[in-house]
């Protein structure tokens, strides 16, 4: 997973994406990403959050999870996989 920085084309203005090793988009984090710029949130938040979420997804790829069904555990590993 990688944070991509990408150029709305109506504004001109820079936003963050994740994508996959293959780059395609991680729909879920885009969606977030596209709601939290709609609400007003900074640019730096934005790519807080991305860089936050691609390694979560990162995390979860590698021990096969999906995010929908991911537990307490599951994110308690993710600390420990953090350090």
């Amino acid at each position: 997973m990688r944070v991509q920085e990408i150029v709305t084309p109506q504004h001109h203005h820079k936003r963050y994406v994740v994508v996959d090793e293959s780059g395609d988009l991680i729909v879920p984090v885009v969606r977030y990403l596209k709601y939290l710029d709609a609400i007003g949130r900074a640019r730096n938040t934005l790519r807080s959050y991305a860089q936050s979420l691609s390694l979560y997804f990162t995390y979860l790829t590698q021990q096969d999870l999906n995010y929908q069904e991911a537990t307490l555990d599951d994110l308690g590993g993710f600390v420990l996989w953090l350090k």
